[in-house]
């Protein structure tokens, strides 16, 4: 199979409503269009813009201009009428700014726990304090999450509510997958767990 980069794979990722010609020309066709689409039954508002280089995107880069087309692909996936739309694009980005403070947070508080396992005489007291501060970490995490769904789920009717949390799992799977072709063509390793005990 031939080897594309990552603003094509970019393009392939998201091209779960992206037209069949965006994803041949990702593959090594035609050149894509430079003006966004409309979505389907949203006039008006379309594909947020894309990279001047996507091959050249930082991990961060591709964070945010994932979060943009979920925002985007969650209009026409959701139906969300324009009044909910902008109170929606608030509280995802309230839910997606506060997992992933939680996330980074989290693995460097392991990181530094790991650290600490790997000295040549770790302290039982400060291994205690770490792994206190992983749990405090994990507790405060979901207690903030909660509150940032509750926000979405004000939002949204009780289909919405359905639809949004398959969507999410969707968007996210897809997330991972280009963060780590990022982190790859970066060079840059990804986040290591800890070694077994």
């Amino acid at each position: 199979m031939k080897r594309i980069g990552l603003g094509a794979w970019l393009l392939v990722m998201v091209a779960g409503v992206v037209a069949p010609d965006v994803v041949l020309a990702a593959q090594g066709g035609a050149q894509p269009p430079t003006e966004s689409r409309p979505m389907r039954g949203r006039p008006g508002r379309g594909m947020p813009p894309r990279p001047a280089n996507p091959d050249m995107m930082t991990v961060p880069q591709v964070e945010q201009y994932f979060d943009q087309f979920v925002l985007f692909q969650a209009q026409s996936r959701l139906e969300l009428s324009d009044a909910q739309f902008l109170r929606f694009g608030a509280a995802l980005r309230q839910l997606q700014t506060t997992r992933r403070t939680q996330q980074r947070q989290r693995m460097a508080s392991l990181q530094q726990l790991n650290a600490l396992l790997a000295a040549a005489e770790p302290d039982d007291a400060q291994i205690a304090a770490r792994i206190k501060d992983v749990d405090d970490l994990n507790a405060e995490g979901l207690r903030r999450l909660q509150q940032a769904y509750a926000g979405i789920d004000e939002v949204l009717n009780l289909r919405q509510r359905a639809r949004f949390r398959v969507f999410e799992e969707n968007m996210e799977r897809r997330k991972l997958d280009l963060l780590a072709r990022a982190r790859q063509q970066a060079g840059a390793p990804g986040p290591q767990a800890p070694p077994p005990r």
